[in-house]
């Protein structure tokens, strides 16, 4: 029964994990249709609006699957009677990178005071 409920735990704090991402998803595609209305005042800074809004389109893609496969792998690992040591999880560091790429852009062009809103 012990071993039962810490499964069922575990199980739910999973579920709790997958929300939290399409929570963090839903957050990013916010801020990416934030930033198509968004231009710069030169040609220069134009790359810094378009990198920050292909940055946040795809740091929505990468979030989203990797919140899914992360959530269906633990699952599928919680589903089996012993479970393997390594189950061969994804690694964050592109969805990291993405986020720096995103934070840059945007600090560039926002303390540049290049930005406006018009399209």
């Amino acid at each position: 029964a012990v071993e039962r409920f810490n499964r069922m735990s575990t199980e739910l704090a999973n579920e709790r994990t997958l929300l939290a991402w399409v929570r963090t998803c839903l957050a990013a595609i916010r801020t990416a249709v934030g930033y198509l209305g968004l231009a710069a005042y030169g040609a220069p800074w134009e790359l810094t609006v378009l990198f920050a809004q292909w940055a946040m389109v795809a740091l929505v893609v990468v979030a989203a699957a990797a919140g899914a496969s992360r959530y269906y792998r633990l699952k599928a690992v919680l589903e089996q009677k012993v479970p393997p040591l390594n189950f061969g999880r994804i690694s964050l560091r592109p969805l990291n990178a993405l986020v720096f790429i995103a934070s840059v852009a945007t600090a560039a062009g926002i303390f540049a005071d290049q930005w406006h809103r018009g399209g």
